[in-house]
This record gives C-alpha cells, sequence and structure tokens, in this order.
C-alpha cells in the first residue's frame, strides 16, 4: 500500500498528533483551538461522522490524515510549539 502522506510531510503530521495528544483528556477541539477554527471543527466533524467533543485517542489514522489535510489547506506550515519533531 503506498503511504497516506508524502514523507515530507510526515514530521508537520507529527507535531499535529503531538499537539492533540497534549491534553488528550479534553476534547480535541480544545487541543487544537490555536490551529482551527470553530466553524471549520464542526464541518470536519460532520464530513468525518465524528462528535464534536471526540478525543484524540478516538480518531483513526485517516481522521488524523484528513484533519491534517485541512489545516494544510488553511496554513502552509504547521506551526511548532519551540519542541522538535
Amino acid at each position: 500500500d503506498p503511504p497516506l502522506l508524502p514523507q515530507r510531510e510526515q514530521p508537520e503530521f507529527v507535531r499535529l498528533v503531538r499537539a492533540g495528544f497534549e491534553g488528550s483528556s479534553q476534547a480535541l477541539s480544545r487541543s487544537l483551538a490555536p490551529r482551527v477554527t470553530s466553524g471549520a471543527w464542526r464541518r470536519f466533524c460532520r464530513e468525518r461522522a465524528l462528535r464534536p467533543d471526540v478525543r484524540p485517542r478516538d480518531l483513526d489514522v485517516h481522521d488524523w490524515v484528513a484533519l491534517f489535510g485541512m489545516l494544510k489547506h488553511r496554513r502552509p506550515t504547521y506551526p511548532t510549539r519551540g519542541t522538535g519533531v
């Protein structure tokens, strides 16, 4: 099977997943609030058949890739928070 993401995008993807899991006991929308608007989040959840209060552990890899794609189209790069990959 081909990879879900090009290798050059994988570090950005890992940063997104890490950011999502930083507050893993809370809804993912709260962890990603600085990166995604509430309207975009609701639209994403509706398209992926997810509850808006979904936790990071409840997304499968395809959901994470779709979220990454949505954010990537909104921003040229995913911001780091002063931490490594």
